[in-house]
């Protein structure tokens, strides 16, 4: 019996250059403010195909998920892009304190973390 031994494809090696900032339009808010976000991406010669979460941490630790928690995109290569992502008008039923929101940017297929980026912003009634 012959055993035969194929060698691995070479995948393309690529550098994931890719980052996302989130950008409030400020950090302390009243009832009646709006709160606007905007995600800035910036990347790399290549196109990447990523799955990206936006979520909310309150005051007293409870989380909620902005959007679609599976929604998948290309970032074009050498992109630059800013977009708003959520905006919010306190009405004052809202707790008062500090507010995180973050955005995750991952591989769609493994899940694996390309980058990552929490802000905070207060509230207060």
């Amino acid at each position: 019996m012959e055993i035969i031994v194929y060698p691995l494809p070479k995948f393309r090696q690529f550098r994931l250059l890719l980052n996302i900032r989130l950008i409030l339009n400020r950090n302390e808010f009243y009832p009646g403010d709006t709160l606007i976000v905007y995600a800035h991406i910036v990347n790399g010669p290549d196109a990447v195909n990523v799955e990206e979460k936006i979520w909310i941490v309150y005051p007293n630790g409870e989380q909620m998920s902005i959007g679609n928690p599976h929604f998948t995109f290309t970032v074009i290569p050498n992109a630059d892009i800013t977009e708003e992502i959520y905006s919010y008008t306190f009405d004052g039923s809202e707790i008062s304190g500090t507010y995180n929101i973050g955005s995750r940017l991952l591989k769609p297929i493994s899940g694996r973390e390309i980058s990552v980026n929490i802000e905070s912003y207060n509230f207060q009634e």
